[in-house]
């Protein structure tokens, strides 16, 4: 069984240029007998030029009752 639900917000700003980009994705994962897994996903980047970002994205993954996260902050570059 896998679920998941993802969403995205683009805004722009008053030349129509990307500004702030928000990414947010749910799921989920099970073989409906032992391994459960749930995942969320969190982004968000804030562009400095057309093709230069600065990210932070924060993971976070659920595995049987273990837990693990994320945290990440960077450049990002558009090819």
């Amino acid at each position: 069984l896998n679920l998941a639900l993802s969403t995205k917000a683009d805004v722009k700003d008053l030349d129509g240029n990307p500004d702030v980009t928000y990414t947010l994705s749910v799921s989920t994962k099970s073989n409906i007998s032992d391994d459960h897994i749930f995942n969320i996903k969190s982004e968000v980047k804030k562009w400095l030029t057309t093709k230069i970002n600065v990210f932070g994205l924060y993971k976070h993954e659920y595995y049987n009752e273990k837990e693990d996260f994320q945290f990440k902050v960077g450049l990002g570059v558009k090819l």
